[in-house]
């Protein structure tokens, strides 16, 4: 099977015959000889053009750079059987991955790899704890950090950046989190607290993100957290 990360992804299917959803059948149109030593034979079956969305999609709180992601929709009416397949990007073969099972009419997102003129960084600017108030009632920690996304390609670029913002599930800790530009998507994914800004860069552009955050406590307790 083989992708190549374009408006349209194109896939080359396997003679792979079993799914989870059961047995499938394919019919090759005509006589194929075979090894009698036992060796392998690959076929290419067919070949079928899906719309892709290609996206650059970057985690500045890990990653150095973005990572290229094709989203794709089957709108087959079989399903797409999970195997090895082969990944290209602008014509060039760039390496090999798995793909899971895609039921009839299911999504997917297939990675290709880094896009090294997209540069990540981030930094952990402040990150005080103390008191709070003349009398000692509750305790405080307030963190300032930032990251930012830089376009070192020639070309208008499209990036996704990800971030997690911390949230309380105690009622005696109180999370407060601001981020300047604020976040464009929240709870991405259904993941609660992960922001994502949808950054349109022009070469050599950079775009920075401050986020402040300040949890209180009340005395007693001891925060146990790692950003």
């Amino acid at each position: 099977m083989a992708f190549e990360a374009v408006e349209e992804a194109v896939i080359s299917l396997s003679p792979f015959k079993q799914s989870e959803a059961g047995t499938i059948r394919y019919d090759y149109a005509q006589p194929v000889s075979v090894s009698s030593n036992g060796g392998l034979l690959a076929l290419s079956l067919d070949e079928l053009l899906l719309n892709a969305e290609v996206v650059n999609r970057a985690a500045p709180r890990f990653d150095l750079t973005a990572f290229s992601l094709a989203r794709l929709k089957s709108t087959l009416d079989e399903p797409i059987l999970p195997g090895e397949v082969a990944l290209s990007r602008d014509g060039v073969y760039i390496g090999q991955s798995q793909l899971p099972l895609i039921p009839a009419g299911g999504t997917a997102e297939v990675a290709f790899g880094s896009v090294e003129g997209i540069r990540l960084s981030y930094q952990l600017l402040e990150n005080n704890t103390g008191d709070r108030g003349i009398l000692t009632s509750a305790s405080t920690r307030n963190q300032e950090m930032e990251f930012s996304v830089e376009n070192l390609t020639g070309e208008t670029t499209s990036v996704e950046a990800l971030f997690a913002l911390p949230f309380s599930e105690q009622e005696d800790l109180e999370v407060g989190a601001a981020a300047r530009p604020a976040p464009d998507l929240t709870s991405v994914d259904d993941k609660r607290g992960v922001g994502q800004w949808n950054l349109e860069l022009g070469p050599g552009q950079k775009t920075t993100v401050r986020i402040s955050i300040g949890m209180t406590w009340p005395e007693g307790f001891e925060l146990f957290w790692r950003p």
